[in-house]
């Protein structure tokens, strides 16, 4: 299988680091980070056939490619963010709330814990972790409850540090709100493509049908059906 790797590629959860002085407790998202880091590059290092842990195939798609490769940088901090998805409106939530109340705390508490849920699905690919090639199936830790964990609470998380909804007058509020749209489009993308690419192997066909029914989301699924997965048919197999 295949997951996001470090968010690095977020600018975003740049600021909000970058915000140490307005947040007593970054330790524990700069933790998570390192969590996530450690797995993914351990997983990087570990690809080796005489443990089974070697890459059985690629993603063989451009589309695929293309729209792992943007989120990275340098393709994403000089070029894709900053001329066409600069959805941050000079704030984060931290300007939102004020420090230490109620609302504060819960947010925080949540963006920590979607970031933990994030990086707790690194650590449950283990040394299978990759983009862009198969080199196992894994489906414990967060990947019980939902296809895509990483994807889902990374740009859930987004959404709640940068607030784009909450940017002052209308006009910029939505404008900064489909711009990070657009970024949460492409990850929908990567998911998609990389599950037409998994669909290829029965392990995962088996597993992802199984999400369709148990997912955490299953709900979502059925008033939005094209979030739900149809395994391919012969004619649609790549290889």
């Amino acid at each position: 299988m295949m997951t996001g790797t470090p968010g690095i590629s977020n600018s975003s959860t740049a600021i909000f680091l970058k915000k140490r002085e307005n947040h007593p407790n970054e330790t524990a998202k700069l933790i998570c980070f390192f969590i996530d880091l450690t797995y993914a590059s351990l997983g990087y290092l570990m690809n080796f056939k005489l443990i089974g842990t070697d890459t059985k195939t690629a993603e063989p798609t451009f589309l695929g490619w293309t729209v792992a490769i943007i989120c990275y940088w340098p393709f994403w901090g000089v070029l894709f963010y900053p001329y066409f998805f600069n959805y941050n409106a000079n704030q984060t939530w931290l300007s939102v709330f004020e420090t230490s109340s109620f609302g504060w705390w819960f947010w925080f508490i949540a963006i920590i814990g979607l970031e933990l849920i994030y990086s707790l699905a690194t650590v449950a690919a283990g040394i299978r972790f990759s983009n862009l090639t198969y080199r196992g199936l894994w489906k414990t830790g967060p990947y019980r409850w939902t296809k895509h964990p990483a994807y889902v609470m990374k740009n859930i998380s987004w959404w709640l540090i940068s607030m784009p909804f909450m940017a002052a007058g209308l006009e910029e509020a939505i404008r900064t709100s489909l711009l990070l749209f657009g970024v949460n489009i492409i990850y929908y993308l990567r998911a998609k493509t990389e599950e037409r690419h998994l669909s290829h192997y029965p392990e995962y066909v088996a597993y992802a049908l199984e999400m369709n029914e148990k997912s955490i989301f299953r709900g979502i699924a059925k008033l939005l059906p094209f979030l739900k997965y149809r395994p391919l048919t012969e004619k649609e197999k790549l290889f």
